[in-house]
């Protein structure tokens, strides 16, 4: 059994499929890029879909106890496929937009297709432990992607804030893309808030 570099860091372990399935062992291991304690590398794990329109699918990967520079403000980060699979370096970094200690941005993370119609995909980041007037009520950060081929890391295109400021209500704390559910065009999110009471 391997042993990381540092307690709690994290790792996150890619099998990739073949005409006869997944093999027993990683096709690559993804290592904190920054060795950190308790960062919680890989607790979140998502496709972000194809960002940079080269049919190739980009992985994205939470880290909700990252300090940077705040303590466990958390980040994430997004590794972009190629003919030889991921790197072993993240392509960009996703900071919690206003660095808030012990905000646990990165608790969740998907890719949500394309909110906006610019046939780009779109990130969500959770962050549900951030203070928006309520202590620890919650946000989500929404970061587009762009015809030249990226993801914008910073800052979100937009951010979700918790509808009632709830105390403890944890909106964020799990997200995801939900398809077109009104038959728009455009692709929808959903998210989670346990702790709302009403």
């Amino acid at each position: 059994m391997g042993i990381r570099p540092e307690t709690d860091e994290g790792g996150v372990f890619a099998y990739y499929g073949s005409p006869t399935g997944l093999a027993l062992v990683p096709s690559l291991t993804l290592d904190n890029p920054t060795d950190q304690a308790y960062a919680h590398f890989g607790f979140s794990v998502a496709s972000a879909g194809d960002i940079d329109i080269n049919g190739y699918d980009e992985l994205l990967v939470g880290a909700q106890r990252q300090s940077n520079p705040e303590f466990q403000e958390g980040n994430a980060f997004v590794y972009y496929g190629s003919p030889l699979g991921l790197p072993a370096t993240p392509s960009g970094t996703f900071d919690n937009p206003v660095n808030e200690e012990s905000g646990n941005f990165g608790r969740d993370i998907a890719g949500v297709g394309d909110v906006n119609g610019d046939l780009n995909p779109d990130v969500l980041i959770g962050a549900y432990q951030q203070d928006d007037t309520g202590l620890n009520e919650g946000n989500a950060f929404l970061f587009h992607g762009c015809y030249c081929g990226v993801i914008h890391t910073t800052p979100p295109s937009v951010t979700l804030d918790n509808p009632d400021d709830w105390m403890w209500g944890y909106f964020g704390i799990s997200l995801s893309g939900a398809g077109d559910v009104n038959g728009d065009g455009y692709g929808d999110v959903v998210v989670g808030a346990p702790g709302q009471g009403h």
